[in-house]
């Protein structure tokens, strides 16, 4: 309590003198006196323990196999793993159908993909790319890569992709230089339309190269700088190479940009800056010679192109055909929407148009239809009578056709009308005689008259041509008086207005 009280009586000698020094003076004596209560920290048990590194997995799509995926990445994970101490990356390769689900369930934390694959992430995940591949190719620095159509030499490649798509190679249908660039280049420069159903995929590069040089396959569907490392790759031709002359390797379609490294949305900006940093100045030892050499990071690149791309097959995430904007459409294309109204307009008025002489013409139609009902009439008519004449023509034919029979032809009321020779020699009467005789006075039995009678009354009633009597026997009288026995067949023909009988002879005995 000393202390305290040797202050107090130092401070209230102070405030009476009012001397400003004296508050120094103050400060001072209170630092050196309480000083010794302090104790200092023993500094020996502060050391903090280093913390461990966090874990990265880096996906990789594998399109050669895992084993050259291995080879190809491992030196850039060494290089991250010397520089950065917070975090320790592990390679993990993908094929296609693991890759969506690896980023879905945070399997990996950075990708390594093609564009295609990389731009459907990206509108589903936010995945965020951090950088795009540079290659060093003959000591040119390339950032792009298309595709190739490799054929054996001497196929008609344009044969194979118009009518025998199934004997096409390709790596996958996401594949951006192993199908969908060559799908691309043969819809706007051919008009070739692929059916994605027929071609066979792979999955590999490799694997597309040897199975058109075995001839599996006619053509095959791969990416720029395959056909420089691949084996036996001097043994197939490249379709329609464009006019590229600054782009060193084997290309059939237009250039796209280079595969994205992308970090995954769960990494955070900082992070993925201090990974890019680094990989802005690594470069991998050579990779394959005298093809591709070196691999090395530059700053992302635009992938619009591609979205645009899947946009047009509608393949994931572009699958629903997109929504239409009319406005949005119309200050687009304000030129052809004047063009389109124009056009719609002229449409209107040639609707109009046409439509009144229509109702022109059906006017007139309705004004033609009793000409052409009575024209109609008419040629049902005339067929009628055709079709009669051609039935008289035929009975005729059949009178004619038995000429070696008795032939006699009489009306209903029995008069004869005809007669030949045969029926002359039948019944003994001179030709004459016939002609003055009634028919129903030659019948020998009242039986037979009935039955002609019945026939001739069923005539008078029949609308249609009765079938007349079918060979039945008959009794006649000839010459002498005597009856004889006929089998005989009457057969009625209209003849203009009235029914003429036709009575066919022919001798029993």
């Amino acid at each position: 309590m000393k202390p305290f009280m040797f202050f107090s009586t130092v401070l209230n000698l102070l405030k009476a003198c009012r001397f400003w020094l004296g508050y120094l003076a103050l400060g001072i004596i209170a630092v050196l006196v309480m000083l010794p209560n302090f104790v200092v920290a023993d500094t020996s048990s502060s050391v903090i323990a280093k913390p461990l590194p966090q874990e990265r997995v880096l996906g990789v799509l594998a399109l050669n196999g895992t084993k050259k995926t291995i080879e190809q990445w491992t030196p850039m994970l060494d290089y991250l793993n010397a520089r950065l101490e917070l975090w320790h990356f592990r390679l993990q390769p993908l094929a296609f159908s693991e890759f969506e689900s690896a980023v879905a369930q945070r399997k990996i934390d950075y990708l390594i993909a093609n564009p295609a694959l990389y731009v459907a992430l990206e509108k589903k995940y936010q995945v965020f790319r951090i950088g795009t591949l540079t290659r060093e190719i003959k000591g040119q620095q390339i950032e792009q890569f298309g595709g190739v159509i490799v054929s054996a030499k001497g196929v008609d490649v344009k044969t194979v992709l118009s009518l025998h798509q199934e004997q096409i190679a390709a790596v996958d249908n996401y594949s951006l230089g192993g199908y969908l660039l060559q799908k691309q280049m043969l819809a706007k420069q051919l008009n070739i339309p692929i059916n994605e159903n027929r071609v066979a995929f792979y999955h590999n590069h490799q694997y597309v190269v040897d199975a058109v040089i075995s001839g599996d396959k006619k053509v095959g569907f791969v990416r720029t700088g395959v056909l420089e490392w691949a084996d036996k790759s001097e043994q197939l031709e490249v379709f329609r190479p464009p006019q590229t002359p600054l782009f060193p390797l084997k290309l059939s379609t237009e250039l796209f940009p280079e595969w994205p490294l992308a970090s995954l949305a769960h990494i955070s900006y900082s992070e993925a800056t201090q990974v890019m940093q680094q990989l802005f100045n690594w470069q991998s030892p050579v990779m394959h010679m005298g093809a591709v050499e070196r691999y090395s990071w530059t700053v992302p690149q635009n992938y619009l192109a591609v979205h645009q791309l899947l946009q047009d097959f509608r393949l994931e995430p572009y699958q629903q055909p997109p929504q239409l904007d009319f406005h949005a459409w119309l200050a687009q294309y304000r030129e052809w929407g004047y063009f389109l109204g124009v056009l719609l307009l002229g449409l209107v008025l040639m609707s109009g148009l046409l439509g009144r002489k229509t109702s022109r013409n059906r006017h007139k139609s309705q004004q033609l239809l009793p000409l052409q009902q009575e024209q109609q009439q008419k040629i049902a008519e005339l067929q009628l009578q055709l079709k009669q004449a051609a039935l008289e023509a035929e009975r005729w034919s059949i009178v004619h056709d038995s000429f070696h029979q008795g032939i006699l032809v009489f009306s209903i009321s029995g008069r004869v009308l005809f007669n030949n020779h045969t029926i002359v020699d039948y019944l003994g009467y001179a030709q004459n005689e016939l002609t003055e005789c009634n028919v129903y006075q030659l019948f020998a039995n009242s039986h037979d008259r009935n039955l002609i009678h019945s026939l001739v009354a069923s005539l008078e009633v029949s609308e249609n041509n009765p079938l007349g009597i079918q060979e039945q026997p008959f009794e006649l009288i000839t010459a002498s008086g005597e009856s004889r026995t006929f089998r005989m067949s009457i057969l009625p023909v209209c003849h203009a207005v009235e029914w003429w009988l036709i009575m066919r002879l022919e001798a029993l005995s």
